[in-house]
């Protein structure tokens, strides 16, 4: 599974990614902002998380598309982006994503984020995409809004980041594949 856009490759992980993975994810301004990532986050977790995904990339229907992103010019994982929870007889899934630190404010994850949407609605025939984003991440609401997803609601306390301890509210959204093709 590979998608291609000006900068990036989006691609399955690989044994490679490993030492790229902790080195961009073992962060805690990347991490505080996700439910499931230890910090620190060690080689161990790097290793589980990249043969999870393998086990997971040949699982027929798939439900989950954990995907890691590459830098087409240094050809270096430097985040990661997903669907996850797909049911087809809904049509629906919900995505993620996070980057390394060194990456942000460039435009890489709005480059990411439209390919993974055009994937989701134009080669899974999906009709709705879900995400959430903890409300004190400015940024990653930002970009949700920027990509045409409509805000839903905000549950509280609804997340605990594993990193941290702490508990966060999120923000929900969701796009329409009628909405995202005007």
């Amino acid at each position: 599974m590979r998608i291609v856009t000006p900068r990036l490759v989006i691609r399955e992980f690989q044994e490679k990614d490993i030492a790229n993975l902790v080195a961009n994810i073992n962060n805690l301004n990347v991490s505080r902002y996700l439910s499931l990532v230890p910090y620190p986050y060690h080689k161990k977790d790097a290793k589980f998380w990249v043969h999870h995904n393998q086990g997971e990339a040949r699982k027929r229907p798939r439900k989950n598309y954990d995907l890691g992103i590459e830098l087409k010019s240094t050809h270096e994982l430097i985040g990661g982006i997903g669907l996850c929870k797909i049911d087809r007889f809904v049509g629906k899934a919900t995505m993620g994503y996070w980057l390394g630190e060194d990456y942000w404010r460039q435009g890489i994850m709005s480059e990411a984020a439209r390919a993974m949407i055009d994937f989701a609605f134009n080669k899974l025939g999906l009709t709705r995409i879900d995400i959430e984003a903890f409300t004190k991440n400015i940024p990653s609401n930002g970009l949700i809004k920027s990509l045409r997803f409509k805000y839903e609601g905000t549950s509280q306390r609804c997340h605990r980041a594993k990193s941290t301890g702490q508990w966060h509210d999120a923000n929900f959204y969701g796009l329409l594949r009628k909405d995202y093709k005007k």
